[in-house]
Protein backbone atom coordinates (compact mmCIF):
# COMPACT_ATOMS: atom_id res chain seq x y z
CA UNK A 1 0.00 0.00 0.00
CA UNK A 2 0.91 3.20 -0.67
CA UNK A 3 1.87 5.06 2.35
CA UNK A 4 0.77 8.84 3.59
CA UNK A 5 1.12 10.48 6.68
CA UNK A 6 -0.52 13.71 8.64
CA UNK A 7 0.56 15.10 12.16
CA UNK A 8 -1.65 14.04 14.86
CA UNK A 9 -1.17 16.67 17.08
CA UNK A 10 -3.89 18.89 15.27
CA UNK A 11 -7.02 16.56 15.39
CA UNK A 12 -10.01 15.49 16.83
CA UNK A 13 -8.56 11.73 17.07
CA UNK A 14 -7.44 11.97 20.94
CA UNK A 15 -8.83 13.86 24.33
CA UNK A 16 -7.53 16.87 25.26
CA UNK A 17 -5.08 15.58 28.00
CA UNK A 18 -3.33 12.59 25.00
CA UNK A 19 -3.00 15.57 22.47
CA UNK A 20 -0.87 17.61 25.07
CA UNK A 21 0.90 14.62 26.06
CA UNK A 22 1.64 14.24 22.36
CA UNK A 23 3.13 17.88 22.08
CA UNK A 24 5.01 17.54 25.36
CA UNK A 25 5.51 14.26 27.15
CA UNK A 26 6.63 16.30 30.51
CA UNK A 27 3.29 18.05 30.30
CA UNK A 28 1.57 15.03 32.70
CA UNK A 29 3.96 14.68 35.03
CA UNK A 30 4.73 13.71 38.20
CA UNK A 31 1.50 11.20 36.75
CA UNK A 32 3.63 9.65 34.40
CA UNK A 33 7.25 8.67 34.57
CA UNK A 34 9.85 10.86 32.18
CA UNK A 35 12.86 9.25 32.87
CA UNK A 36 15.26 8.63 29.96
CA UNK A 37 15.34 5.30 28.06
CA UNK A 38 18.49 4.22 29.88
CA UNK A 39 17.46 4.90 33.25
CA UNK A 40 13.96 2.92 32.59
CA UNK A 41 16.27 -0.10 31.31
CA UNK A 42 18.60 0.14 34.50
CA UNK A 43 15.72 0.08 36.85
CA UNK A 44 13.50 -2.22 35.54
CA UNK A 45 16.11 -4.54 34.83
CA UNK A 46 17.43 -4.40 38.51
CA UNK A 47 13.77 -4.65 39.71
CA UNK A 48 12.85 -8.11 38.10
CA UNK A 49 14.14 -10.73 39.93
CA UNK A 50 16.02 -14.20 38.61
CA UNK A 51 12.60 -15.76 39.84
CA UNK A 52 10.22 -13.41 38.00
CA UNK A 53 11.67 -14.25 34.83
CA UNK A 54 12.37 -18.23 35.20
CA UNK A 55 8.46 -17.88 36.18
CA UNK A 56 7.47 -16.30 33.09
CA UNK A 57 9.33 -18.12 30.55
CA UNK A 58 8.27 -21.46 32.14
CA UNK A 59 4.37 -20.40 31.77
CA UNK A 60 5.36 -19.14 28.47
CA UNK A 61 6.81 -22.60 27.58
CA UNK A 62 3.74 -24.17 28.03
CA UNK A 63 1.86 -21.68 26.76
CA UNK A 64 3.06 -22.10 23.29
CA UNK A 65 2.80 -26.37 23.84
CA UNK A 66 -0.43 -26.01 23.57
CA UNK A 67 -0.84 -24.60 20.17
CA UNK A 68 -2.20 -27.80 17.76
CA UNK A 69 -2.50 -26.43 14.46
CA UNK A 70 0.83 -24.71 13.91
CA UNK A 71 4.72 -24.87 15.48
CA UNK A 72 6.37 -22.70 17.51
CA UNK A 73 8.96 -21.82 15.43
CA UNK A 74 12.42 -20.53 15.36
CA UNK A 75 11.61 -16.68 15.73
CA UNK A 76 9.33 -17.56 18.80
CA UNK A 77 12.24 -20.16 20.69
CA UNK A 78 14.87 -17.51 20.17
CA UNK A 79 12.12 -14.63 22.00
CA UNK A 80 11.60 -17.12 24.79
CA UNK A 81 15.54 -17.90 24.96
CA UNK A 82 16.43 -13.93 25.31
CA UNK A 83 13.76 -13.80 27.67
CA UNK A 84 15.68 -16.06 29.96
CA UNK A 85 18.65 -13.11 29.57
CA UNK A 86 19.04 -10.52 32.11
CA UNK A 87 19.51 -8.00 29.53
CA UNK A 88 16.33 -8.13 27.64
CA UNK A 89 13.38 -6.01 28.25
CA UNK A 90 9.67 -5.89 27.01
CA UNK A 91 7.71 -3.49 25.23
CA UNK A 92 3.93 -4.35 25.68
CA UNK A 93 0.99 -3.63 24.37
CA UNK A 94 -2.72 -5.68 25.48
CA UNK A 95 -6.73 -6.09 24.52
CA UNK A 96 -9.63 -7.72 25.25
CA UNK A 97 -9.99 -10.55 23.15
CA UNK A 98 -12.18 -10.65 19.80
CA UNK A 99 -13.63 -13.13 17.35
CA UNK A 100 -11.03 -12.95 14.59
CA UNK A 101 -9.08 -10.44 16.45
CA UNK A 102 -11.43 -8.18 16.35
CA UNK A 103 -11.26 -4.03 15.09
CA UNK A 104 -8.34 -2.54 13.19
CA UNK A 105 -7.08 -1.12 16.62
CA UNK A 106 -5.92 -4.25 17.65
CA UNK A 107 -3.46 -5.22 14.40
CA UNK A 108 -2.01 -1.51 15.06
CA UNK A 109 -1.82 -2.02 18.66
CA UNK A 110 1.00 -5.00 18.02
CA UNK A 111 2.37 -2.96 14.82
CA UNK A 112 3.14 -0.29 17.04
CA UNK A 113 4.53 -2.81 19.44
CA UNK A 114 6.58 -4.93 16.69
CA UNK A 115 8.36 -1.46 15.48
CA UNK A 116 8.87 0.02 18.47
CA UNK A 117 10.44 -3.10 20.25
CA UNK A 118 12.57 -2.72 16.78
CA UNK A 119 13.51 1.14 17.71
CA UNK A 120 14.76 0.20 21.13
CA UNK A 121 16.96 -2.29 19.74
CA UNK A 122 18.46 0.19 17.31
CA UNK A 123 19.12 2.78 20.12
CA UNK A 124 20.23 0.45 22.63
CA UNK A 125 21.61 -2.74 20.89
CA UNK A 126 23.62 -4.13 24.57
CA UNK A 127 20.08 -4.74 25.11
CA UNK A 128 17.16 -6.87 24.20
CA UNK A 129 13.39 -6.10 23.50
CA UNK A 130 10.58 -8.80 23.39
CA UNK A 131 7.12 -7.19 21.92
CA UNK A 132 4.68 -9.05 24.12
CA UNK A 133 1.03 -8.78 23.39
CA UNK A 134 -0.96 -9.40 26.75
CA UNK A 135 -4.24 -10.78 26.17
CA UNK A 136 -7.29 -9.60 28.23
CA UNK A 137 -8.74 -12.96 28.74
CA UNK A 138 -10.08 -12.59 32.66
CA UNK A 139 -12.61 -9.66 31.17
CA UNK A 140 -16.19 -11.06 31.57
CA UNK A 141 -18.03 -8.29 29.74
CA UNK A 142 -19.11 -10.33 26.68
CA UNK A 143 -21.18 -7.90 25.08
CA UNK A 144 -18.36 -5.74 24.42
CA UNK A 145 -16.34 -8.20 22.39
CA UNK A 146 -18.84 -10.99 20.69
CA UNK A 147 -19.77 -8.85 17.70
CA UNK A 148 -17.91 -8.31 14.57
CA UNK A 149 -18.93 -4.92 12.25
CA UNK A 150 -18.14 -6.55 8.48
CA UNK A 151 -19.24 -4.00 5.97
CA UNK A 152 -21.59 -2.19 8.41
CA UNK A 153 -23.22 -5.79 8.64
CA UNK A 154 -23.13 -7.01 12.61
CA UNK A 155 -22.31 -10.53 12.74
CA UNK A 156 -22.77 -12.45 16.91
CA UNK A 157 -21.21 -14.45 18.75
CA UNK A 158 -24.07 -16.61 20.17
CA UNK A 159 -23.20 -17.96 23.34
CA UNK A 160 -24.64 -17.58 26.63
CA UNK A 161 -21.42 -18.43 28.63
CA UNK A 162 -20.30 -16.27 31.45
CA UNK A 163 -17.08 -15.91 33.71
CA UNK A 164 -13.75 -14.47 31.83
CA UNK A 165 -14.23 -14.67 27.97
CA UNK A 166 -11.06 -16.58 27.71
CA UNK A 167 -12.12 -20.04 29.20
CA UNK A 168 -15.09 -19.64 27.08
CA UNK A 169 -15.72 -22.47 24.55
CA UNK A 170 -15.14 -21.97 21.17
CA UNK A 171 -18.07 -24.09 19.14
CA UNK A 172 -20.28 -21.16 18.14
CA UNK A 173 -17.51 -19.32 17.24
CA UNK A 174 -16.85 -21.85 14.32
CA UNK A 175 -20.49 -21.38 13.18
CA UNK A 176 -19.82 -17.52 13.17
CA UNK A 177 -16.73 -17.81 10.95
CA UNK A 178 -18.80 -19.79 8.41
CA UNK A 179 -21.50 -17.05 8.32
CA UNK A 180 -18.33 -14.48 8.23
CA UNK A 181 -16.89 -16.26 5.11
CA UNK A 182 -20.02 -16.47 3.07
CA UNK A 183 -19.93 -12.25 3.60
CA UNK A 184 -16.60 -11.50 2.83
CA UNK A 185 -14.50 -10.63 -0.23
CA UNK A 186 -13.61 -13.67 -2.19
CA UNK A 187 -10.11 -13.01 -2.17
CA UNK A 188 -7.12 -15.97 -0.72
CA UNK A 189 -6.30 -13.89 1.86
CA UNK A 190 -9.87 -13.10 3.20
CA UNK A 191 -10.55 -16.84 3.16
CA UNK A 192 -7.04 -18.29 3.94
CA UNK A 193 -7.50 -16.21 7.29
CA UNK A 194 -10.73 -16.91 8.44
CA UNK A 195 -9.68 -20.40 7.89
CA UNK A 196 -6.88 -19.59 9.83
CA UNK A 197 -9.61 -18.68 13.01
CA UNK A 198 -11.63 -22.03 11.83
CA UNK A 199 -9.16 -24.14 12.47
CA UNK A 200 -8.04 -22.42 15.83
CA UNK A 201 -11.70 -22.78 16.82
CA UNK A 202 -12.00 -26.24 16.28
CA UNK A 203 -8.98 -27.34 17.86
CA UNK A 204 -8.90 -25.31 21.01
CA UNK A 205 -11.56 -25.52 23.91
CA UNK A 206 -11.12 -22.09 24.77
CA UNK A 207 -11.28 -18.95 23.55
CA UNK A 208 -7.64 -17.94 25.33
CA UNK A 209 -5.64 -20.56 23.72
CA UNK A 210 -7.44 -20.44 20.39
CA UNK A 211 -6.82 -16.83 20.04
CA UNK A 212 -3.21 -16.82 21.39
CA UNK A 213 -2.53 -19.37 18.25
CA UNK A 214 -4.64 -17.27 15.63
CA UNK A 215 -2.12 -14.30 16.65
CA UNK A 216 0.57 -16.56 16.69
CA UNK A 217 -0.03 -17.24 12.84
CA UNK A 218 -0.87 -14.00 11.41
CA UNK A 219 2.08 -12.44 13.67
CA UNK A 220 4.74 -15.20 15.05
CA UNK A 221 7.52 -15.02 12.52
CA UNK A 222 7.83 -11.02 13.14
CA UNK A 223 8.54 -11.72 17.15
CA UNK A 224 5.24 -10.93 18.96
CA UNK A 225 4.89 -13.11 22.14
CA UNK A 226 1.44 -13.66 23.26
CA UNK A 227 0.79 -14.15 26.94
CA UNK A 228 -2.36 -15.37 28.96
CA UNK A 229 -2.26 -13.56 32.36
CA UNK A 230 -4.58 -16.02 33.73
CA UNK A 231 -2.51 -18.84 35.36
CA UNK A 232 -2.09 -19.53 39.13
CA UNK A 233 1.87 -19.44 38.64
CA UNK A 234 1.77 -16.06 37.44
CA UNK A 235 -0.73 -15.18 40.31
CA UNK A 236 1.08 -15.98 43.27
CA UNK A 237 4.04 -14.18 42.24
CA UNK A 238 1.69 -11.14 42.95
CA UNK A 239 -0.37 -12.43 45.85
CA UNK A 240 1.63 -9.99 48.49
CA UNK A 241 -0.22 -6.94 46.26
CA UNK A 242 -3.61 -8.84 45.99
CA UNK A 243 -4.01 -8.94 50.04
CA UNK A 244 -2.91 -5.76 50.42
CA UNK A 245 -6.19 -4.82 48.34
CA UNK A 246 -8.54 -7.43 49.47
CA UNK A 247 -7.65 -7.02 53.37
CA UNK A 248 -5.44 -3.85 53.60
CA UNK A 249 -7.13 -1.75 51.50
CA UNK A 250 -4.32 0.13 50.90
CA UNK A 251 -4.12 0.11 46.79
CA UNK A 252 -6.62 2.65 46.75
CA UNK A 253 -4.50 5.37 48.40
CA UNK A 254 -2.43 5.58 45.70
CA UNK A 255 -4.90 5.82 42.98
CA UNK A 256 -7.01 8.56 45.27
CA UNK A 257 -3.63 10.58 45.38
CA UNK A 258 -3.37 10.65 41.88
CA UNK A 259 -6.84 11.25 40.73
CA UNK A 260 -6.54 14.50 43.55
CA UNK A 261 -3.89 15.64 40.95
CA UNK A 262 -6.20 15.00 38.01
CA UNK A 263 -8.71 16.51 39.19
CA UNK A 264 -7.20 19.75 39.81
CA UNK A 265 -5.86 19.93 36.26
CA UNK A 266 -9.53 19.11 35.02
CA UNK A 267 -8.55 15.88 33.65
CA UNK A 268 -11.75 13.18 33.23
CA UNK A 269 -11.17 10.56 35.91
CA UNK A 270 -12.15 7.48 33.51
CA UNK A 271 -12.19 4.88 36.15
CA UNK A 272 -12.66 5.35 40.21
CA UNK A 273 -11.40 2.87 42.33
CA UNK A 274 -12.88 0.63 45.04
CA UNK A 275 -11.59 -0.44 48.39
CA UNK A 276 -11.69 -4.14 46.49
CA UNK A 277 -10.26 -3.61 42.93
CA UNK A 278 -10.20 -7.48 42.68
CA UNK A 279 -12.73 -9.89 41.08
CA UNK A 280 -13.06 -13.41 42.29
CA UNK A 281 -13.44 -16.10 39.39
CA UNK A 282 -14.52 -19.72 39.01
CA UNK A 283 -15.95 -21.40 35.73
CA UNK A 284 -18.94 -19.34 34.49
CA UNK A 285 -18.49 -17.02 37.30
CA UNK A 286 -16.12 -13.32 37.71
CA UNK A 287 -17.81 -11.10 40.42
CA UNK A 288 -16.46 -8.02 42.99
CA UNK A 289 -15.69 -8.88 46.59
CA UNK A 290 -17.23 -6.79 48.65
CA UNK A 291 -16.09 -6.60 52.32
CA UNK A 292 -19.13 -6.01 55.09
CA UNK A 293 -16.76 -5.94 58.28
CA UNK A 294 -14.83 -8.99 59.02
CA UNK A 295 -16.39 -10.59 56.19
CA UNK A 296 -15.46 -10.61 52.50
CA UNK A 297 -18.22 -11.78 50.36
CA UNK A 298 -19.06 -12.51 46.19
CA UNK A 299 -21.50 -10.30 44.79
CA UNK A 300 -24.44 -12.42 43.10
CA UNK A 301 -23.51 -15.68 44.60
CA UNK A 302 -23.19 -17.55 47.60
CA UNK A 303 -19.99 -17.28 48.71
CA UNK A 304 -18.27 -15.43 51.93
CA UNK A 305 -15.14 -15.73 53.52
CA UNK A 306 -13.51 -14.30 57.17
CA UNK A 307 -10.32 -12.90 57.10
CA UNK A 308 -8.07 -16.42 57.31
CA UNK A 309 -10.14 -18.27 54.62
CA UNK A 310 -9.65 -15.17 52.40
CA UNK A 311 -6.10 -15.53 53.30
CA UNK A 312 -5.97 -19.31 52.74
CA UNK A 313 -7.97 -19.12 49.77
CA UNK A 314 -5.58 -16.77 47.67
CA UNK A 315 -2.76 -18.74 49.18
CA UNK A 316 -4.01 -21.95 47.20
CA UNK A 317 -5.95 -20.73 44.80
CA UNK A 318 -4.35 -17.07 43.35
CA UNK A 319 -5.73 -17.70 39.96
CA UNK A 320 -9.51 -17.11 41.27
CA UNK A 321 -8.75 -13.61 41.82
CA UNK A 322 -8.62 -11.33 38.96
CA UNK A 323 -7.67 -7.74 38.95
CA UNK A 324 -10.12 -4.91 37.71
CA UNK A 325 -9.09 -2.72 34.94
CA UNK A 326 -6.97 0.01 37.54
CA UNK A 327 -4.68 -2.93 39.04
CA UNK A 328 -4.23 -5.25 36.00
CA UNK A 329 -1.58 -2.79 35.03
CA UNK A 330 0.39 -3.98 37.97
CA UNK A 331 -0.11 -7.02 37.95
CA UNK A 332 1.03 -6.33 34.29
CA UNK A 333 4.09 -4.62 34.94
CA UNK A 334 5.41 -7.27 38.29
CA UNK A 335 5.10 -10.14 35.85
CA UNK A 336 7.11 -8.62 33.04
CA UNK A 337 10.24 -6.91 32.38
CA UNK A 338 8.42 -3.78 30.76
CA UNK A 339 9.98 -0.85 29.79
CA UNK A 340 7.48 0.77 27.59
CA UNK A 341 3.56 0.14 27.39
CA UNK A 342 1.65 0.47 24.13
CA UNK A 343 -1.68 2.33 24.96
CA UNK A 344 -4.68 3.41 23.55
CA UNK A 345 -5.78 6.65 24.62
CA UNK A 346 -8.39 5.87 26.73
CA UNK A 347 -6.41 2.97 28.31
CA UNK A 348 -3.75 6.11 28.78
CA UNK A 349 -6.46 8.35 30.67
CA UNK A 350 -6.58 5.38 33.39
CA UNK A 351 -2.17 4.61 33.43
CA UNK A 352 -2.19 8.72 35.13
CA UNK A 353 -4.39 7.36 37.94
CA UNK A 354 -1.49 4.57 38.89
CA UNK A 355 1.86 5.86 39.51
CA UNK A 356 1.69 6.10 42.85
CA UNK A 357 -0.23 2.89 43.54
CA UNK A 358 2.76 1.82 41.66
CA UNK A 359 5.76 3.45 43.39
CA UNK A 360 3.74 2.70 46.90
CA UNK A 361 4.05 -0.69 46.12
CA UNK A 362 7.82 -1.09 44.75
CA UNK A 363 6.72 -1.90 41.06
CA UNK A 364 8.50 0.09 38.36
CA UNK A 365 5.94 2.44 36.99
CA UNK A 366 6.80 1.58 32.66
CA UNK A 367 6.79 4.81 30.26
CA UNK A 368 3.56 5.06 28.69
CA UNK A 369 3.66 5.39 24.75
CA UNK A 370 0.25 6.07 22.35
CA UNK A 371 0.21 3.66 19.78
CA UNK A 372 -0.28 5.08 16.34
CA UNK A 373 -3.21 5.32 14.54
CA UNK A 374 -3.76 4.50 10.66
CA UNK A 375 -6.84 4.50 8.45
CA UNK A 376 -7.51 2.33 5.19
CA UNK A 377 -8.49 4.68 2.02
CA UNK A 378 -9.02 3.73 -1.66
CA UNK A 379 -7.16 5.27 -4.49
CA UNK A 380 -10.43 7.06 -5.57
CA UNK A 381 -10.95 8.60 -2.42
CA UNK A 382 -7.26 10.55 -2.46
CA UNK A 383 -8.22 11.37 -6.38
CA UNK A 384 -10.90 13.75 -4.17
CA UNK A 385 -9.27 15.28 -1.92
CA UNK A 386 -6.11 16.13 -4.31
CA UNK A 387 -9.10 17.55 -6.17
CA UNK A 388 -10.62 19.48 -3.24
CA UNK A 389 -9.73 23.26 -2.41
CA UNK A 390 -7.97 21.26 0.74
CA UNK A 391 -4.74 19.09 1.43
CA UNK A 392 -5.44 15.18 3.11
CA UNK A 393 -4.17 16.71 6.78
CA UNK A 394 -7.71 19.36 6.55
CA UNK A 395 -9.37 16.23 6.32
CA UNK A 396 -8.21 15.54 9.71
CA UNK A 397 -9.20 18.35 11.76
CA UNK A 398 -12.24 18.91 13.94
CA UNK A 399 -15.20 19.31 12.33
CA UNK A 400 -15.74 23.67 12.58
CA UNK A 401 -12.32 23.80 12.36
CA UNK A 402 -12.66 22.27 8.69
CA UNK A 403 -15.52 24.48 7.99
CA UNK A 404 -13.62 27.44 8.66
CA UNK A 405 -11.10 26.57 6.51
CA UNK A 406 -12.80 25.55 3.40
CA UNK A 407 -14.56 29.12 3.92
CA UNK A 408 -10.96 30.74 4.25
CA UNK A 409 -9.69 29.30 1.53
CA UNK A 410 -12.44 29.70 -1.41
CA UNK A 411 -12.63 33.02 -0.20
CA UNK A 412 -8.70 33.56 -0.17
CA UNK A 413 -8.84 31.85 -4.15
CA UNK A 414 -11.40 34.39 -5.08
CA UNK A 415 -10.08 37.53 -4.18
CA UNK A 416 -6.55 36.06 -5.45
CA UNK A 417 -8.44 35.53 -8.67
CA UNK A 418 -9.62 39.06 -8.44
CA UNK A 419 -6.30 40.65 -8.14
CA UNK A 420 -4.93 38.63 -10.60
CA UNK A 421 -7.81 39.83 -13.08
CA UNK A 422 -6.88 43.32 -12.20
CA UNK A 423 -3.56 43.16 -12.94
CA UNK A 424 -3.86 41.95 -16.45
CA UNK A 425 -6.74 44.15 -17.02
CA UNK A 426 -4.48 47.46 -16.08
CA UNK A 427 -1.42 45.69 -17.90
CA UNK A 428 -3.83 45.44 -21.46
CA UNK A 429 -5.25 49.43 -20.68
CA UNK A 430 -1.27 50.34 -20.47
CA UNK A 431 -0.74 48.87 -23.70
CA UNK A 432 -3.33 50.93 -25.48
CA UNK A 433 -2.10 53.68 -24.40
CA UNK A 434 0.78 53.32 -25.84
CA UNK A 435 -0.19 51.77 -28.98
CA UNK A 436 -2.19 55.07 -29.48
CA UNK A 437 1.11 56.60 -29.35
CA UNK A 438 3.86 54.70 -31.20
CA UNK A 439 3.52 54.47 -34.99
CA UNK A 440 5.54 50.97 -35.23
CA UNK A 441 2.81 49.14 -32.55
CA UNK A 442 3.49 45.49 -34.24
CA UNK A 443 5.26 43.87 -31.67
CA UNK A 444 3.33 45.89 -28.81
CA UNK A 445 -0.14 44.24 -30.98
CA UNK A 446 1.63 40.87 -30.63
CA UNK A 447 1.95 41.38 -26.48
CA UNK A 448 -1.71 42.87 -26.47
CA UNK A 449 -2.80 39.42 -28.15
CA UNK A 450 -1.00 37.52 -25.61
CA UNK A 451 -2.69 39.53 -22.68
CA UNK A 452 -6.10 39.73 -24.11
CA UNK A 453 -5.76 35.48 -24.20
CA UNK A 454 -4.65 35.72 -20.51
CA UNK A 455 -7.71 37.98 -19.25
CA UNK A 456 -10.14 36.04 -21.26
CA UNK A 457 -8.43 32.84 -19.36
CA UNK A 458 -8.89 34.60 -16.31
CA UNK A 459 -12.22 36.23 -16.64
CA UNK A 460 -13.95 32.34 -17.09
CA UNK A 461 -12.16 31.38 -14.34
CA UNK A 462 -13.04 34.28 -12.03
CA UNK A 463 -16.90 33.99 -13.39
CA UNK A 464 -16.61 30.23 -12.38
CA UNK A 465 -15.18 31.71 -8.98
CA UNK A 466 -17.89 33.90 -8.46
CA UNK A 467 -20.38 30.78 -9.11
CA UNK A 468 -18.84 28.45 -6.76
CA UNK A 469 -18.28 31.22 -3.94
CA UNK A 470 -22.68 31.72 -4.41
CA UNK A 471 -22.78 28.13 -3.54
CA UNK A 472 -20.12 28.38 -0.79
CA UNK A 473 -22.37 25.68 1.25
CA UNK A 474 -22.06 23.25 -1.11
CA UNK A 475 -18.13 23.44 -1.05
CA UNK A 476 -18.33 22.39 2.36
CA UNK A 477 -20.89 19.92 2.18
CA UNK A 478 -18.49 18.25 -0.50
CA UNK A 479 -15.89 18.41 2.31
CA UNK A 480 -17.79 17.05 4.97
CA UNK A 481 -18.79 14.70 2.60
CA UNK A 482 -14.89 14.15 2.30
CA UNK A 483 -14.35 14.02 5.96
CA UNK A 484 -16.76 11.19 6.41
CA UNK A 485 -16.03 8.99 3.93
CA UNK A 486 -12.61 9.22 5.39
CA UNK A 487 -13.73 8.69 8.91
CA UNK A 488 -16.84 7.08 8.75
CA UNK A 489 -19.78 6.94 10.77
CA UNK A 490 -17.24 6.11 13.73
CA UNK A 491 -13.57 6.12 13.90
CA UNK A 492 -12.66 2.84 11.33
CA UNK A 493 -9.46 1.76 13.67
CA UNK A 494 -12.65 1.02 16.27
CA UNK A 495 -15.89 0.25 14.49
CA UNK A 496 -14.06 -2.02 11.42
CA UNK A 497 -12.96 -5.54 12.13
CA UNK A 498 -9.29 -6.54 11.00
CA UNK A 499 -11.04 -9.45 8.54
CA UNK A 500 -12.19 -6.43 6.38
CA UNK A 501 -8.84 -5.03 5.60
CA UNK A 502 -7.02 -8.39 5.89
CA UNK A 503 -5.04 -8.75 2.08
CA UNK A 504 -3.62 -4.96 2.80
CA UNK A 505 -3.15 -5.46 6.80
CA UNK A 506 -0.92 -8.60 5.99
CA UNK A 507 0.96 -6.75 3.35
CA UNK A 508 1.67 -4.00 5.55
CA UNK A 509 2.65 -6.42 7.84
CA UNK A 510 5.30 -8.23 5.82
CA UNK A 511 6.87 -4.63 4.11
CA UNK A 512 10.87 -5.01 5.13
CA UNK A 513 11.04 -0.82 5.56
CA UNK A 514 7.77 -0.55 7.75
CA UNK A 515 9.08 1.92 11.05
CA UNK A 516 6.10 4.05 10.83
CA UNK A 517 4.10 2.81 13.77
CA UNK A 518 6.63 3.58 16.24
CA UNK A 519 5.44 7.39 15.98
CA UNK A 520 2.31 8.12 17.51
CA UNK A 521 2.51 11.77 16.64
CA UNK A 522 2.23 10.91 13.03
CA UNK A 523 -1.24 9.36 11.90
CA UNK A 524 -0.60 6.62 8.73
CA UNK A 525 -2.65 6.76 6.14
CA UNK A 526 -2.80 3.70 4.05
CA UNK A 527 -3.84 3.70 0.67
CA UNK A 528 -4.81 0.82 -1.29
CA UNK A 529 -5.68 0.29 -4.98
Amino acid sequence: MKHLSVSALKTDLFNPVVQEYLNDPAVTSPLTDSSSTAEMIERVLKNFSSEQRSRLVEVLQDQYSRLKTSQKGETIDKQLFLLSESSTCTIVTGQQIHPALGPLLVFYKILSCLDTARKYKADHPDYDFVPIFWMATEDHDLAEVQRVTLYNDVFVWDTDQTGPVGRMETSALVTLMYQLNARVDDTPEHHHFLKICKECYSAHDNFADATREIVHRVFGEHGIVVLDPDDPRLKSLFTEHMQHDLIDHSLIKGIENAKSIMKDRGYDIPINGRDINHFYIKEGLRERLHRTGNEWEVLNSEIKFSEEELKNELRNHPERFSPNALIRPMYQQHILPCVNYIAGGSEFMYWLELRNMFESEGVIYPHVQIRTSAFIIGENLVDQIGKSPLELKDFFLPKDDLVRLTEDTTGEALTNMRAATEALDNALANLRSIEAQTINNQGLGKAKRKLNEALSIYKRILEEAVVEKAKDGEIIQKMLKIRKKLWGSSIQERKDCILRYIPELLGELQRDDRSQFHNPEQIQVLVKA
